[in-house]
């Protein structure tokens, strides 16, 4: 007899107001590539992580390799964060014709620089990290921000931001805010796929 599925915890009543909102629009999210597309359009946002430029790293656990799943600019003239959440979302996935397609970029966990590498294997989040030199976009950047993402029990994605990072304590926030969503979406695709 199947148990009944527990509830997904949502941040604690003590996080900051735009973390629990945050939370309730990532969580309401049912499609994985539109979450992550939130997720990097949060990165780069001035309300959100701030950062200049923004890289989301993907997973590819047959290859064992962190691809590059998208890039991220900060817009000078970006909405309001919710409605710049909303635009990501709203998003047509972008298409490439097939003459035009190469292959993503990919690096292993352990040629990231030290920093970084921690980051992923630990399952945590860093400010003030340095790009180490390992051949990467940012490898020449010092103050990165670095945020590890699980989708339920497993690894998901890095996500690596440069140019004015948040702290430590708002890269946490932001972690457990879109590891909630993710674990979210991933029982939605389970029940949708059992069903």
């Amino acid at each position: 007899m199947d148990q009944p599925a527990r509830p997904i915890p949502g941040p604690t009543d003590a996080a900051p107001a735009p973390v629990r909102l945050l939370a309730a629009l990532l969580a309401a999210e049912a499609d994985l590539d539109a979450l992550e597309r939130m997720i990097a359009a949060w990165a780069v946002h001035a309300d959100g992580g701030g950062a200049a430029h923004a890289w989301w790293l993907k997973w590819d656990a047959r290859a064992a390799v962190l691809t590059l799943a998208r890039e991220s600019a900060a817009a000078p003239d970006a909405p309001t964060l919710v409605d710049w959440l909303g635009q990501a979302r709203r998003a047509a996935p972008e298409h490439v014709p097939a003459d035009q397609r190469r292959l993503p970029w990919g690096i292993a966990p352990a040629a990231l620089a030290p920093g970084l590498a921690e980051v992923w294997h630990d399952a945590t989040v860093a400010s003030g990290v340095h790009g180490g030199g390992d051949g990467t976009p940012w490898s020449d950047t010092a103050g990165l921000g670095a945020i590890a993402l699980r989708r339920g029990p497993r690894p998901h994605g890095l996500l690596v931001l440069a140019g004015g990072a948040p702290s430590r304590q708002g890269l946490a926030a932001f972690q457990e805010a879109a590891s909630l969503a993710l674990e979210s979406q991933l029982r939605t695709a389970e029940t949708r796929r059992r069903a």
